[in-house]
């Protein structure tokens, strides 16, 4: 298996194309120059291509992802109704969807032979919307509006429109922000990082009535902290067992382990890492975590250890100025 790390920097307009050893260490393939302030990313279902959302002509830019080294080639590009906070596909790669805090919206793109098309859906009113996420079964779209409080579901058409289901939304509390999410293999639960009270809610997807429930939320941070909260990302490892959350005032990643059926977490510890930790990954094989930070420009690798899932440096990189996005493509 090759697996391949791209790493956003929008302050110097570029992707850096690394290639993953199995011992954890990182090989400098590609330095790819934007001419735009890239920032999401995301990876096609077939891991064929690669989708950059730029500022500040708001656009999507489609690269091909070469087979033998993971080198980019740009193929295409298509406009976007707002500036692009966060880009994701549904799972047969036939739809992009853009998050836009800025405009408070989110769009659906069409991709045809894996190029991106005018958008065909824009669903506006959601102030500070920060992702959109499909669930497992490529039905439901998961779209936090940060400022409001709330995660609005969406029913995604064969044709790409996006109807509100009913009920049309569930909420978080008062303040609470909710920003990204991911899913566990298992189906049956979302995690939602709220960026404003640094909080992890757990969703069950469908509860003993058909009801999307919250039936956990844990504070993220250490009890000793008293500054201003801030998260930003959460990933979950391939198989489950641990989840992970990163907070930009500390430059920490939180550590948690996740019950067998994935309805319960548990706070292991933290780690220190990058200053501003804005975004990091986590690679297929479950091994490895690569965090980048804003503000030190570099990124860092740590193997996660068992059983508690804790964090173990392996070595530091310097990418562009300002990394605020990793994607890591296994092969």
């Amino acid at each position: 298996m090759k697996q391949t790390v791209y790493v956003a920097s929008p302050e110097s307009q570029q992707i850096h194309v690394w290639q993953l050893e199995r011992n954890g260490h990182l090989v400098l393939q590609q330095v790819v120059d934007v001419g735009a302030q890239v920032q999401p990313m995301v990876i096609s279902p077939d891991k064929e291509w690669l989708y950059v959302g730029v500022r500040p002509e708001f656009s999507v830019i489609a690269y091909r992802i070469a087979p033998d080294d993971g080198s980019l080639t740009e193929a295409g590009r298509a406009a976007l109704p707002g500036s692009p906070t966060h880009l994701s596909t549904d799972k047969t790669g036939r739809f992009l969807f853009c998050g836009s805090y800025n405009a408070g919206c989110v769009s659906v793109t069409p991709l045809i032979n894996g190029l991106p098309q005018p958008a065909v859906d824009i669903i506006n009113g959601l102030d500070g919307c920060h992702s959109a996420n499909i669930s497992p079964d490529n039905r439901t779209l998961w779209v936090p509006a940060l400022k409001q409080d709330r995660i609005c579901l969406f029913t995604l058409s064969d044709d790409g429109a996006l109807i509100p289901q009913t009920p049309a939304e569930v909420r978080t509390v008062e303040g609470a922000g909710p920003r990204h999410i991911v899913f566990h293999p298992n189906r049956q639960y979302a995690y939602c990082v709220n960026e404003l009270n640094s909080t992890v809610d757990v969703w069950e997807l469908e509860d003993a009535h058909g009801d999307i429930a919250c039936v956990q939320t844990l504070d993220m941070m250490p009890p000793e902290f008293t500054g201003t909260r801030w998260a930003a990302d959460i990933h979950i490892t391939p198989d489950g067992s641990h989840l992970y959350t990163c907070d930009r005032t500390s430059s920490q990643l939180s550590v948690f382990s996740v019950s067998e059926d994935g309805s319960v977490l548990a706070l292991e510890g933290w780690q220190p890492t990058e200053i501003q930790p804005r975004g990091f990954n986590i690679d297929d094989s479950g091994r490895y975590l690569i965090a980048a930070g804003q503000q030190s420009h570099h990124i860092a690798v740590y193997e996660i250890t068992q059983p508690a899932g804790l964090l173990v440096e392996q070595g530091r990189y310097a990418v562009g100025q300002g990394p605020m996005w990793v994607l890591i493509n296994a092969r």
